[in-house]
């Protein structure tokens, strides 16, 4: 029997005596920087048993040791009992007692126990060596076998069906066996589809193996412990570091998109690293956050601090390559492990450990272009000429020629004499081409991982620098992240994780909506008016400090280049674990630790530019510096039971505190463009300060039970307190309960191969929501105020002790299956989840000194139904073709507010028996064909110049629409031939309908002094009886008699934001196993890859994608479409 018994060493290794504090010094340095490896021994069993199956030897292996052990039940099956009686003794003693004379082989590897098929024929030698012993002396065939990243895959039997020689691969996945061309191979690896190969070649063969969900028991993160996919009974959704290497994303929230169901993510801005929104199974709340907690193993990680300048993503300090997994606990008999926090689901983050072995080293680099997605088709000069010509003519039905093309000159700042010859000659100035440039991106990134089969070890850096598609945008990163593993004893265990890293963002001032949006280039270029030159004779800016004619007055290229908005972000995000096997079956988890950031930010609006000139420059800084401290105890602890009965048990306690300081300082007037400093400034004209914090406990017990790996029953309690609720209020109670039943294990599921699993799980939990203000519970009051010369404080804001947590109950239904020899794989789940007791502010009676109080007082309700469908459609040969598809349906609606209203004072978004985000606007009728004046329907449904305001219950021919989507989805196909794989992924979003702003104010042609998009101008109403939905110019926008101005906000500009997109494109090439071994490299690859290459959508704006909230209609001022980029990479590993 093979032995790997170099990865359980069994000798003694003296240690010299040193003082007790410098040896704890001494193992808590080098488990947190990873500076060595500790002494090594045999793990020692007890085991005693009489004619009993191979299975009960192999659960004991599993409970007394730090292994995994992966087999099938057919394995099994073949099998006899053994008759075994050890005391202390060394694993590999009890594994060679146990398979002696079995019918089939182990392997040990990266502390995993699998079970392989036993070799035919061999002989001690091999056992040895790894390598075939056979008597028929021939060729020797040679190849390489991989999975579908190109990792080298070790262990895997290579049988020769013709002669039957076997051997297995080697650790870089490397194979010899005796045979010539035309021999078939069987390929089997525990975990992977059984494949066979016809030789077609001697050397050089690249096999790649693809994974059987059948076969595998997949591990998964689910909160404080691991559990088997197939045994899970609550929601989950899951990607590995397969498909966030695919996605080749900036960020790791953007490799999420599209790629799981129930998970919407949506862009806020294309600045590159900027804060992307995500919501599982739709908003659960309407005033506190509706993001889910993301938690890094183990750590939860602060994500609510991010600047208004260029909206940065905290998530941005990891680097996606450092990624294993990503798990979303969706539903609450999932998520409520993690109680008062989990309402809006939870974010799993597993980054990459060492593996044991010899040292590996990764090399990658990544280098390419970016572009816009899209350009507008805008007027040119002489459109937006003759506009603002008719525009004054409508306005003004007396007025000659002569008076309307006079006011057109004035405005314009022309000469008075100027002619209309003059004017067709004019040229057309792009000032919306010249707010995007090509980018360019740079990655680099270095890996070393290794170890014993006690300890691990992985070392990564990164760095990373782009430019974004609009000018002064740009993102660097730089990111260390080391994780090490040591077993100290055969009880002890330390894990500790450290992630280093430094993030620079500049994004153009305003390109958030801010009130400098007049200066953002990606908002104002395209308004700028047409005739004005960008540049002067000599290559220099057009630059006045008097500005342009127009409404957009500024040189906005000028401001940016002078201007600064940057935004840095250094973070230490690090945790240090201790396990401790207490009994073989009890173990103790500690966990401490800290997410640190120091996040500085500058808005600078420089004196030579209209934004700062006037006041000589002006300068404000922000710091933000949040702090988060975590620590849980965890107990684990496995009954031993009978046979075929699994009961898994945890207990624990974590506590957490979050506290920040922040602040700002604005100073202006500086002596000139050379000194950027506040020092510098000749007045400090603000400066404010913060302090905030909040507290949480909380306790939680956990039991999965499973019977024979059929019937599986999962409860979960927790317990959860928070400083921001009032005193009588602070913790809550959250519980959850969910089952399983695999019917594929039935023994009336007679076809096995047919029905390989066909789980149906059902569950209830409860989960909390405390993402509102820190000490809203609280009366608060704030100083600067004077009272007769002296200083004093003041009222702000009215507290209730009464506030308590949000609550969420969701019921899950799903079924899990596996079909067709594990050929077609996926799951359909429904859900209902009710949110109660949501916070809203409430208006009081003034006289109490406020104006309103926060109460629990809201519900919202959201149900949907969820299909994830994969297929293997094609395993022939050398080629082979997989297809993943989901697609999520979700409603959402406002079940109650308080004392009987059906509005939200001051949101008319949110409203009773609608979705949240739903808009209430003037309903737009389109254009009167006699007279070309716009028209809207009145409350009854009759056609009017003057709607007012929309109420519930007025007309609406077309419903009230809200900004969630109806579905969205994506789709994956990915193919492989002989080294070459091309992935292919396609994300939509339908339904959504986006109240544009843009829009609006790009439908003036010629209403006022501002450039706007061809096809109003086009289509613009201009002889009666015309049809159209576009009205007249006219200067102003609104025509005479009081009629609204036809750029009303209204239903007009309500655009459908539905759209499919050609996400993600990856070409790869791995290089064949021949050319590596000469080069002694394991691995190599080469790939393409393009991002948002193709957009199908009628969305008229930038992009459809973007995230914008309904309650603001110039949300979307200033935003910065997303980029469409390209990439060449290489990966090469030793």
């Amino acid at each position: 029997m093979k032995l790997l018994s170099q990865f359980i060493l069994c000798r003694r290794v003296t240690i010299p005596r040193v003082g007790t504090r410098f040896r704890y010094r001494f193992v808590f340095f080098m488990a947190c920087f990873n500076l060595s490896h500790l002494a090594v021994c045999a793990q020692l069993l007890d085991f005693s048993g009489k004619n009993v199956p191979l299975a009960v030897v192999l659960k004991a292996v599993e409970d007394k040791t730090t292994l995994n052990v992966f087999y099938n039940q057919d394995m099994l099956a073949k099998t006899h009992p053994v008759t075994i009686h050890v005391k202390a003794k060394p694993i590999e003693q009890l594994l060679e007692m146990a398979f002696k004379d079995q019918p089939i082989d182990y392997k040990l590897t990266d502390k995993r126990l699998v079970l392989v098929e036993k070799i035919p024929n061999r002989q001690s030698s091999m056992a040895k060596n790894n390598r075939e012993v056979s008597s028929i002396q021939e060729d020797k065939v040679q190849g390489r076998i991989r999975d579908v990243k190109g990792s080298r895959l070790d262990g895997v039997t290579v049988l020769n069906e013709r002669n039957q020689v076997a051997t297995r691969t080697n650790a870089d996945g490397l194979f010899e066996i005796s045979g010539r061309v035309g021999d078939m191979l069987a390929i089997r690896l525990l975990g992977y589809g059984q494949q066979r190969v016809r030789v077609q070649k001697m050397t050089g063969i690249d096999i790649v193996m693809i994974v059987d969900e059948a076969e595998l028991d997949e591990v998964i993160v689910t909160g404080y412990a691991t559990q088997k996919k197939r045994e899970i009974t609550g929601s989950i959704a899951s990607i590995n570091a397969e498909d966030i290497e695919s996605a080749n994303a900036v960020t790791l929230d953007q490799a999420m998109q599209g790629r799981m169901s129930g998970v919407n993510v949506q862009s806020r801005v294309g600045v590159p690293g900027a804060a992307i929104k995500v919501e599982v199974r739709g908003p659960g709340s309407i005033s506190a956050g509706t993001e889910p907690i993301y938690i890094v193993d183990g750590l939860i990680v602060d994500n609510n601090n991010m600047t208004t300048l260029v909206s940065a993503n905290p998530l941005a300090n990891i680097n996606p390559e450092d990624i294993e997994s990503i798990e979303v606990l969706k539903d609450a008999a999932a998520a409520s492990v993690y109680g008062a926090q989990a309402a809006n689901g939870v974010v799993l983050i597993t980054t990459k450990k060492g593996k044991s072995g010899r040292v590996k080293v990764d090399l990658g680099y990544r280098t390419g272009a970016v572009k816009p997605i899209k350009l507008l088709d805008l007027m040119n000069t002489q459109e937006y000429l003759n506009a603002r010509f008719e525009s004054f003519k409508n306005y003004n039905p007396t007025w000659t020629d002569e008076q309307a093309w006079a006011s057109v000159f004035s405005q314009s700042r022309f000469p008075s004499t100027t002619t209309l010859d003059e004017i067709a000659a004019m040229p057309t100035y792009d000032w919306q081409k010249a707010a995007y440039t090509d980018g360019a991106t740079n990655k680099y990134d270095l890996a070393l991982s290794g170890g014993s089969d006690r300890s691990s070890y992985r070392i990564s850096g990164s760095w990373e620098d782009t430019e974004g598609s609009i000018v002064g945008s740009d993102f660097t990163r730089g990111t260390m992240n080391l994780n090490y593993g040591n077993k100290i004893t055969d009880k002890i265990e330390i894990l500790s994780t450290v992630n280093i890293a430094s993030v620079r963002q500049h994004g153009p001032l305003g390109s958030t909506g801010t009130t400098t949006q007049f200066s953002a280039p990606s908002y104002a270029n395209p308004m700028i008016l047409p005739f004005i030159p960008i540049y002067n004779e000599d290559g220099s800016y057009n630059f006045t400090l008097a500005g342009f004619p127009g409404t957009f007055a500024r040189h906005t290229l000028h401001s940016t280049e002078l201007n600064e908005a940057l935004e840095k972000n250094n973070s230490l995000f690090g945790n240090l674990q201790l396990n401790y096997n207490i009994l073989d079956n009890l173990k103790y988890k500690a966990l401490v630790g800290l997410d640190y950031r120091d996040i500085t930010a500058r808005m600078y609006y420089d004196p030579r530019t209209i934004d700062g000139n006037a006041r000589g420059g002006i300068l404000t800084e922000y710091y933000d510096r949040p702090k988060t401290f975590t620590t849980s105890h965890v107990l684990h602890y496995t009954p031993r039971l009978p046979d075929r009965h699994t009961l898994n048990t945890l207990v624990g306690v974590e506590y957490r505190t979050y506290e920040n300081q922040a602040g700002n300082v604005t100073g202006e007037g500086f002596p000139n463009h050379l000194f950027k400093q506040l020092a510098s400034a000749a007045t400090i004209v603000s400066g404010t300060s913060s302090w905030t914090g909040v507290k949480r406990l909380g306790s939680f017990v956990q039991a999965n039970y499973t019977f024979d790996s059929k019937y599986m029953l999962s409860a979960i309690l927790r317990y959860d307190g928070s400083s921001r609720f009032g005193d009588n209020n602070k913790f809550g109670l959250f519980p959850a309960i969910s089952a399983g039943w695999d019917l594929a294990k039935e023994d009336f599921v007679t076809n096995k191969t047919l029905i390989n699993q066909l789980k149906l799980r059902i569950g209830y939990g409860e989960t909390g929501n405390d993402q509102i203000d820190n000490f809203a519970s609280r009366s608060l009051y704030g100083g600067g105020v004077t009272y007769d010369g002296e200083a004093g404080i003041q009222a702000n804001s009215l507290g209730n002790s009464k506030l308590r947590w949000e609550r969420n109950a969701t019921t899950n239904i799903g079924i899990d299956y596996t079909l067709f020899g594990s050929r077609v794989f996926g799951s359909i789940e429904a859900y209902h989840r009710s949110s109660k007791d949501l916070l809203l502010s409430k208006p009081i009676v003034w006289a109490a000194g406020y104006s309103e109080i926060t109460e629990n007082l809201g519900e919202v309700k959201n149900q949907g139904l969820e299909f994830e469908l994969g297929a293997h459609l094609m395993r022939s040969g050398d080629f082979k073709w997989t297809s993943n598809f989901n697609i999520s349906f979700q409603r959402n609606e406002v079940t109650r507010l308080y004392d009987d209203l059906t509005v939200l004072p001051g949101d008319n978004t949110v409203r009773v028996g609608y979705a949240l985000r739903t808009f209430v606007l003037p309903q737009y009728a389109g254009v009167h064909a006699a007279t070309g004046r716009p028209v809207w329907y009145d409350a009854d449904g009759n056609l009017t110049y003057t709607p007012g305001t929309m109420e519930v219950g007025n007309y609406a021919p077309h419903g009230l629409p809200n900004e969630l989507p109806d579905f969205y989805g994506g789709w994956t196909n990915a193919f492989d031939y002989k080294g070459v794989s091309l992935s292919v992924f396609f994300q939509y979003d339908y339904g959504r309908i986006f109240y544009d702003n843009f829009a609006r104010n790009l439908s003036r042609k010629g209403d006022s002094q501002i450039n706007g998009m061809a096809w109003y101008y086009d289509n613009r109403w201009t002889a009666e009886g015309q049809i159209t939905s576009v009205p007249r110019p006219v200067n102003g926008a609104a025509e005479r008699g009081g009629h609204a101005r036809g750029d009303l906000a209204s239903t007009r500009y309500l655009q459908d934001a539905s759209y499919i997109r050609l996400k993600n494109i990856n070409l790869s090439y791995n290089l064949p196993a021949s050319w590596l071994s000469a080069i002694k490299m394991s691995s190599t690859k080469l790939y393409l890859q393009a991002n948002n290459l193709y957009t199908i959508t009628k969305f008229a704006g930038y992009d459809p994608e973007f995230y914008v909230t309904g309650s603001n209609t110039t949300s979307n001022v200033g935003i910065i479409p997303a980029m469409k980029s390209y990439f060449f990479g290489v990966q090469v590993g030793f």
